[in-house]
């Protein structure tokens, strides 16, 4: 114990540890900063899925050009409108989305024939879905192409699309063919909004 100045004694205790005050104000700034830096890696994660989507699309539509290009031809599904000179939708000169169902297997066929000689489209970083999960009505989610091979997930059963931008959720793209101009055009409609 020691004296002060006007001979009241002190009390020597040492501080220990923290006052609750302090740890708040710490645990707070750690809130803050974990706060700031998971907004930062969300909004990193829809950018980098919204960049994919884009590339993968656009892979798709550069395949299926080099479908036409080396074979002469559209894909059957595509074929059939070219021969009646109407888009999807039958309005002629206008373009139209193929249905699911058509533009799944104008993927496959472009995969298929690439497996056969010439490589049309590098298929390896194509985002699917088993078709019954991209058809649910229930929100879903899909795989890498790579990954559903080795997963022995037949070509057939296979859907393409991307991951939508927010929550990741497998989305279909919309393949489109226009008459008029013989040409075909791959999006996404989250894009599109």
């Amino acid at each position: 114990m020691t004296m002060n100045a006007c001979g009241i004694r002190k009390l020597g205790l040492a501080r220990r540890g923290f006052t609750i005050l302090e740890l708040m104000v710490v645990i707070s700034v750690i809130a803050i900063l974990a706060t700031l830096v998971t907004k930062a890696a969300q909004s990193s994660i829809k950018e980098a899925r919204e960049k994919e989507a884009r590339i993968m699309a656009k892979s798709i539509e550069l395949g299926i050009a080099n479908f036409h290009a080396q074979l002469g031809e559209w894909p059957p599904a595509i074929e059939k409108c070219a021969d009646d000179g109407k888009s999807p939708s039958g309005n002629p000169g206008n373009p139209g989305a193929l249905s699911n169902s058509d533009a799944d297997s104008v993927v496959q066929r472009v995969i298929k024939e690439g497996a056969n000689g010439s490589p049309l489209l590098d298929a390896s970083g194509l985002f699917v879905a088993t078709k019954n999960v991209a058809d649910s009505s229930k929100p879903g989610y899909g795989i890498k192409y790579g990954d559903a091979r080795r997963r022995n997930v037949p070509l057939e059963n296979m859907a393409f699309g991307y991951q939508r931008k927010r929550d990741g959720v497998f989305r279909r793209f919309v393949i489109k063919y226009d008459p008029t101009n013989d040409m075909v055009t791959v999006s996404h409609p989250d894009l599109l909004k």
